[in-house]
């Protein structure tokens, strides 16, 4: 059994890996990598990354072809590593965070730490008002894990916040 790709094969199978490391990147939906240009700075490190690497392999290819030793074990190395490990190894380095993040944490979307009980720190670091922001009420609204707790104080402060307006409006109505 031989390891080294099959050289009967028309097709160049190289450059697949730039298609599956690409869709691995588009695909995610992880908050550190849907944050703004994070994709773009991914694709473009992990890219380069590949196609340096397809460098070096077209470089020992030619060195085997002058007959260099151990040439010819790099240049298969180099072309496996970059076929098959490379784009899934790339795209868990850069969602490594998100895949083994510790159970009931979420990334705080104001100041970006990652916390168990978010609401708790976003009370105590943030103020208050925090949790009324856009932002915040998109994020815990998205988590479906915060405890019911947390849910039933935010069920509650929307209450407080609607019953606020109502009243508001009523005042207006009647001058």
């Amino acid at each position: 059994m031989t390891l080294a790709p099959d050289p009967n094969i028309a097709l160049y199978p190289s450059t697949f890996n730039l298609i599956t490391f690409t869709a691995l990147i588009l695909a995610t939906q992880s908050p550190r990598i849907s944050r703004k240009g994070a994709k773009i700075k991914a694709l473009a490190i992990g890219l380069t990354l590949m196609m340096l690497v397809e460098v070096i392999h077209g470089l020992f290819q030619v060195l085997a072809d002058f007959g260099v030793g151990h040439a010819l074990e790099v240049m298969y190395a180099a072309q496996i590593g970059n076929q098959y490990f490379l784009p899934f190894g790339l795209w868990l380095v850069f969602v490594y965070i998100d895949v083994f993040r510790r159970a009931g944490a979420h990334i705080c979307p104001i100041c970006g730490e990652e916390k168990v009980g978010i609401i708790e720190h976003i009370k105590t670091k943030h103020g208050e008002k925090a949790l009324k922001r856009e932002d915040v009420r998109t994020m815990l609204e998205a988590h479906k894990s915060i405890n019911v707790v947390e849910r039933l104080h935010l069920l509650v402060e929307t209450a407080n916040r609607l019953r606020k307006k109502l009243e508001l409006m009523l005042n207006r109505k009647k001058e």
